[in-house]
């Protein structure tokens, strides 16, 4: 092997070790971005999870404020509506039991509701009935006649031009008021009433 011969074969040989070296050096750069590349995304991966959970948290919260506040102005509604049912339906029950006392049907019910309950709380004896002064005398009757057997006593019918309607029945010191206005006497009572009335029908 002549000296060009021997030059040629040591350079293939350099040419040759170059490039297995390049290719080990490209491979282990190539390897090395893969693992940059890797670590990147599940760092980018995490920090997008992390993101999100922040993000469906803060959704979360002004959820729950935007219902809490909702249920707020829901109840306050809710309230004011029923004050103004409330106050509408306290100023028209005098007319409305006055209405119902001029039925006949009606009124028959009332003063045997009245008597019935005051003949279950009252003690036997002389009972005076006070009454508005158009309640018929053949009512009176009649009603007397359907209390006799739930109690004993003189019954005495007394017209009161102070009773609109309903009727208030005293045994010495006791009173039953079954008036229209010892009806509406206990204002927080028909109250509690009508709001459990109002509730129903909003059910």
């Amino acid at each position: 092997m002549n000296l060009d011969e021997r030059t040629r074969a040591l350079l293939d040989l350099v040419e040759a070790h170059r490039a297995a070296r390049c290719e080990e050096l490209l491979s282990a750069a190539q390897a090395k971005a893969q693992v940059i590349r890797n670590e990147a995304y599940r760092e980018a991966r995490t920090r997008l999870h992390e993101a999100l959970a922040q993000e469906r948290e803060r959704a979360a919260r002004e959820m729950t404020l935007a219902q809490a506040q909702f249920n707020t102005r829901a109840r306050q509604y809710r309230q004011r509506e029923a004050n103004v049912l409330l106050r509408e339906g306290g100023n028209r029950l005098p007319d409305e039991l006055a209405r119902r006392w001029r039925e006949p049907p009606a009124r028959a019910r009332w003063a045997e509701a009245i008597l019935v309950h005051a003949a279950a709380l009252l003690a036997e004896g002389q009972w005076e009935v006070r009454h508005p002064p158009d309640w018929p005398t053949a009512e009176r009757e009649r009603a007397a006649q359907a209390l006799a057997p739930r109690r004993r006593g003189a019954i005495r019918f007394t017209p009161d031009p102070a009773i609109r309607a309903g009727l208030r029945v005293h045994a010495g010191h006791n009173v039953v008021d079954g008036s229209a206005a010892g009806l509406l006497a206990d204002r927080a009572e028909i109250e509690a009433r009508l709001l459990v009335h109002l509730e129903e029908s909003h059910a």
